[in-house]
């Protein structure tokens, strides 16, 4: 799912005011915050990830991501030193 179908159609318990009227500085933090955990910052200007790509599809501080993550690590190549 895209991050702009996210915003709009989010769990509404995890949105709250933006406070970037208040204090622009808060931009990228809310931005940061948004991608690590999806809280929606509602009135942000610009609210897209910046340390994920979009369409992401998680968040990865949540407590529901997958602590070994989704095909990470299971296809790689075990790497002993008698074999390197």
């Amino acid at each position: 799912m895209r991050d702009e179908d996210v915003i709009e159609k989010g769990d509404p318990g995890l949105k709250v005011e933006s406070v970037y009227s208040v204090w622009p500085g808060a931009d990228w933090l809310e931005r940061e915050v948004y991608d690590m955990l999806g809280i929606i910052f509602v009135g942000h200007p610009d609210l897209r990830r910046i340390l994920t790509w979009n369409g992401y599809g998680s968040y990865p501080l949540r407590k529901d991501y997958p602590l070994r993550g989704v095909g990470e690590r299971e296809n790689y190549k075990i790497v002993t030193r008698e074999g390197a």
